[in-house]
C-alpha cells in the first residue's frame, strides 16, 4: 500500500528501494498486485529517468533485483 505514495513523492529515484521491497513481498508470499501496478505506473509516467536507473540495476550482483529491473524495463518502452 505504501508503494503508491512513495513512488509519487520520490519518483524514479526510489526504484532501487521499491524493487527491494517488492521482492521482499514476493518472498513473503504476497501477490503484490497493487505494488506491481504502482511500479508499472511509475516507470510509464517517467520513462526516461526510470530507464536510466533500471539499466544500472540490471548490472546489480543481487539476482532478484536484476531480474525485477529487467522486467520493469519492459514498461519503459513507449507504446503507440
Amino acid at each position: 500500500a505504501a508503494a503508491w505514495p512513495v513512488s509519487e513523492l520520490a519518483g524514479p529515484s526510489a526504484l532501487p528501494e521499491l524493487l527491494v521491497a517488492y521482492q521482499r513481498g514476493l518472498d513473503q508470499g504476497h501477490d503484490n498486485d497493487g505494488f506491481t501496478a504502482a511500479l508499472a505506473d511509475l516507470v510509464t509516467v517517467n520513462r526516461e529517468a526510470s530507464r536510466e536507473i533500471l539499466q544500472r540495476l540490471t548490472e546489480s550482483s543481487d539476482e532478484p533485483l536484476r531480474k525485477n529491473a529487467l522486467w520493469l524495463l519492459e514498461f519503459c518502452v513507449a507504446t503507440k
